[in-house]
């Protein structure tokens, strides 16, 4: 590895959010001139605890199509297999086939791939959450990540956090949380257990989510960064 290509973001911590309870759904914003699809129920509910199934189905209250669902769709924490997502109705389903980790929150993150079917108005945003354990862990940590020398954001990067605080674990583990940066730069990464985690940030060129290729650029945060409700 060539401590260039090591360098090659600079990675910005901004701050550390906390909550009592986990927020699920699609975040509040100002005024639409258009409106996105509605979500009218979920089996099981969002934000479930104890959950057993391999499956989720989310109704809306129009007909939507699923655009780019395999680039768009981020699961934290990441499954072995990509989930399938099928159409029917006015309902999507996202299947599985992982054992799932015990007492773990998982965040299925749709990003804008979610659209209304006529006019292509998209849901921004959405996230399914639920938890295999009785709680569903609620910090949240946000912050933007740039090219070290232009400070340019990179066009696409993924965010990661590992609990294995070995300074190469990005290179054979799959991180315990994961998201993408947007155009700009910024990240958030939600429903984190509290405990130190180091931050990573990557250009994943063959969707491994490992720095395994020579055309890959790995970043990192200098320090271990310890994630507590205070």
């Amino acid at each position: 590895m060539r401590i260039s290509r090591f360098y090659g973001y600079i990675l910005v911590f901004v701050m550390v959010f906390i909550g009592s309870c986990a927020k699920v759904g699609t975040p509040s914003g100002g005024p639409r001139d258009v409106d996105p699809p509605v979500v009218l129920k979920s089996v099981p509910d969002n934000g479930t605890t104890n959950f057993k199934g391999n499956k989720f189905i989310v109704t809306f209250d129009e007909y939507v199509t699923i655009n780019g669902v395999n680039d768009k769709l981020m699961v934290s924490p990441p499954l072995g297999k990509r989930p399938t997502v099928s159409m029917k109705g006015k309902s999507i389903t996202v299947e599985f086939e992982d054992i799932l980790r015990d007492s773990t929150t998982y965040t299925f993150y749709f990003q804008d791939a979610i659209k209304d079917l006529n006019e292509g108005n998209p849901l921004e945003n959405y996230q399914f959450v639920f938890s295999t354990g009785d709680v569903i862990d609620s910090l949240s940590l946000k912050g933007n990540i740039y090219y070290g020398m232009s400070l340019d954001p990179p066009a696409e990067a993924l965010v990661m956090l590992y609990s294995n605080l070995s300074d190469t674990s990005f290179k054979t583990l799959l991180p315990d949380y994961i998201t993408k940066a947007s155009k700009e730069g910024n990240f958030r990464i939600d429903n984190i257990r509290a405990g130190k985690y180091r931050l990573f940030g990557l250009e994943d060129q063959d969707n491994s989510k490992n720095f395994n290729l020579n055309d890959e650029v790995i970043a990192f945060y200098p320090s271990v960064i310890d994630i507590t409700p205070e």
